[in-house]
């Protein structure tokens, strides 16, 4: 992972437009979240961007998110301008509000659907993290029951009814559209 990081900070170093944007995308419990702290940037989650009580079976699927406000968001952060993101809470499938995102040099934007056909052409540099499906079903039930107050029959459930076969279906394929590819074990 760290050859990795090494790769995208040359990348950033020798990047002609501003704000550089980063595209970060992979299955859940990939390790996307973990990936983009360590980058150490300002990081857009796409996550924000799910519609208000957005019904369970489509968290996974980019049919539950926003994306063309999203992609409205990150042309308006090219040019400069500040957005109005929204505040999403996982606990309620509600948006709270929402909060200003002023660009930076450099953004993250954070999410399964990061290199999304909506959204691809739009970065500077596109990541796709991944992982074993133990490892990620590890890493999600952790995230879950501690950040969303889920249980774990529940998060395995969501796992193999919902997270894994929309994964296949909408976050995999998307790996094709990726200048780089992480395996985070």
């Amino acid at each position: 992972m760290d050859e990795a990081i090494d790769y995208i900070a040359k990348q950033i170093i020798n990047a002609k437009s501003k704000p550089f944007f980063i595209g970060l995308a992979g299955e859940s419990g990939a390790g996307k979240t973990y990936f983009s702290k360590r980058l150490q940037h300002k990081v857009l989650q796409i996550d924000e961007y799910y519609f208000d009580r957005a019904p369970m079976e489509l968290w996974d699927s980019p049919e539950g998110i926003e994306l063309d406000l999203l992609r409205k968001h990150m042309l308006e952060l090219k040019k400069g301008n500040a957005v109005q993101k929204p505040i999403y809470k996982h606990e309620t499938a509600r948006r709270i509000g929402s909060e200003e995102f002023k660009p930076h040099e450099i953004i993250i934007v954070e999410g399964l659907y990061a290199l999304n056909e909506k959204l691809k052409d739009l970065y500077d540099l596109r990541v796709y993290i991944e992982s074993e499906p133990d490892t990620t079903l590890e890493r999600k039930t952790i995230r879950d029951m501690t950040e969303r107050g889920r249980t774990r029959e529940f998060v395995r459930k969501q796992f193999d009814e919902i997270v894994k076969p929309m994964a296949n279906i909408h976050v995999v394929p998307t790996r094709k559209h990726a200048d780089i590819i992480v395996v985070n074990k």
